[in-house]
């Protein structure tokens, strides 16, 4: 048997595409401030609201929120959320990521990237008060205008009245920003962006369905990682060049797993947003005990995306099968008009927002997980419940118990910081997580 084969590593090196993220990431980044320069006009944006729209208009978008992640990442975000405490008075339990936001224009020593000031903001209430706030905030202090969208909570099921209500707004931001920059969107550019944002979903889609067999061939929290590039540059050809070699990546795992001795002992899923600075110690954590994070409701992007049509990729992808995807998408919308084809991108917006988590009662988060538990095989479920996010960590005490007695599986539930790890303890969580094992091996009867 080829030495490939006989790894007992059941995991994907994604080294290869990593690299190529990390690249694009750079180039993208540094790429801001030269469009700025050339006088193109710069939009910082809330990350519940899709980047397609500005790329179409000619607009650069630059979501804070995911700069903020970045420097979740950066040692120096410990020095910047005590400036922010000490020398600016912000509180110190206001949100993480809001508090990321914020130092991005009062730390500007101690942020990721320099990323260019922005002409206008744009944010929505689907997350919290707090971000709403916080754009409020950078609005007063740079001087800049505030478009502020409000969405509508989903306690049901989405209707006509609110797809219309979004679509409103969507339609009238679309105004205000055609006028900011002269001129209408061409139609040329919204084909692009519709066929690269649906491409992208189906390749995402098979990414991560490809962990429904076991040992699965990816570490979930690996593509934790991905999921900021997709939202920056969701519509970028070199994004989709990316997808590719992560879906090659994936598959030559998937291949070697079949041949392998399958040491996987527990499949868990992670509800809601990850602790980005403890992605190694998460790792080493799940390696110890033959633990494969397998999936997440925050990676699972392609059910709100959604596709205009399926397509049967080929292990390896290739740019050909890519602009093949494109042509096909480009081609279904041939004929129509570009009032059309506008109105069309509107409603889309509109539903795609609206499908969003952050925007569904618990009922429907119940749902969701009942249904990842069952496709993946899920043996325990980790709820973070995220300081940074306290309008949807409200929910997961209810969450945690529709678990344990509805689906009766283990729960590991704890308390921590998306961006600011003063709030984590590792001590403690490594002893929840072996009493998290313990359950899971009782019920397996292992």
């Amino acid at each position: 048997m080829n030495d490939l084969f006989k790894k007992k590593n059941n995991k994907a090196d994604l080294s290869h595409s990593t690299r190529i993220a990390n690249n694009l990431l750079l180039k993208h980044y540094n790429g801001m401030n030269r469009k700025k320069d050339n006088n193109q006009p710069v939009a910082w944006v809330g990350v519940d609201i899709p980047a397609y729209i500005f790329r179409a208009m000619g607009i650069v978008p630059v979501f804070p929120q995911i700069h903020a992640a970045f420097q979740a990442q950066r040692k120096a975000v410990k020095n910047m959320m005590n400036d922010l405490e000490s020398k600016w008075e912000i509180p110190h339990n206001i949100c993480g990521e809001v508090k990321g936001v914020i130092g991005a224009v009062l730390c500007e020593n101690e942020i990721a990237f320099n990323i260019p000031k922005p002409d206008i903001l744009i944010t929505s209430n689907s997350t919290c008060g707090q971000v709403t706030k916080g754009f409020k905030f950078l609005s007063k202090y740079m001087g800049v205008d505030l478009i502020n969208l409000d969405f509508p909570y989903v306690y049901d099921e989405i209707n006509e009245d609110m797809i219309n209500y979004v679509s409103d707004q969507v339609a009238e931001m679309m105004d205000i920003l055609e006028n900011k920059i002269g001129h209408k969107m061409d139609i040329e550019s919204i084909h692009d962006s519709y066929a690269n944002i649906f491409t992208f979903s189906e390749m995402w889609r098979e990414i991560c369905e490809a962990n429904i067999i076991s040992p699965a061939p990816v570490n979930a929290l690996d593509l934790f990682m991905f999921t900021s590039c997709f939202i920056s540059m969701d519509t970028d050809d070199g994004m989709l060049n990316m997808m590719a070699a992560l879906y090659n990546d994936v598959y030559i795992q998937t291949e070697r797993n079949k041949k392998i001795e399958n040491n996987e002992k527990f499949r868990v899923m992670w509800h809601y947003l990850p602790i980005y600075s403890k992605k190694r110690f998460f790792k080493n954590l799940f390696d110890e005990h033959n633990v494969s994070l397998v999936t997440g409701t925050y990676l699972a992007m392609h059910d709100e995306l959604g596709s205009a049509m399926k397509f049967d990729f080929k292990y390896p992808i290739t740019k050909e099968q890519i602009e093949n995807a494109k042509f096909q998408l480009k081609y279904s919308k041939k004929g129509e008009t570009i009032d059309e084809v506008r109105e069309g991108m509107i409603r889309y917006t509109a539903t795609s927002m609206l499908n969003s988590d952050v925007h569904r009662g618990v009922q429907d988060k119940c749902l969701k997980i009942k249904n990842m538990v069952e496709r993946y095989n899920i043996d325990g479920v980790i709820l973070h419940n995220d300081r940074s996010c306290r309008p949807q960590s409200l929910p997961q005490y209810e969450i945690r118990k529709y678990i344990l007695e509805e689906l009766g599986i283990p729960v590991l539930f704890f308390d921590s910081d998306t961006m600011d790890e003063r709030y984590f303890s590792e001590s403690q969580i490594t002893t929840r997580f072996e009493a998290f094992i313990e359950k899971m091996a009782t019920r397996k009867g292992i």
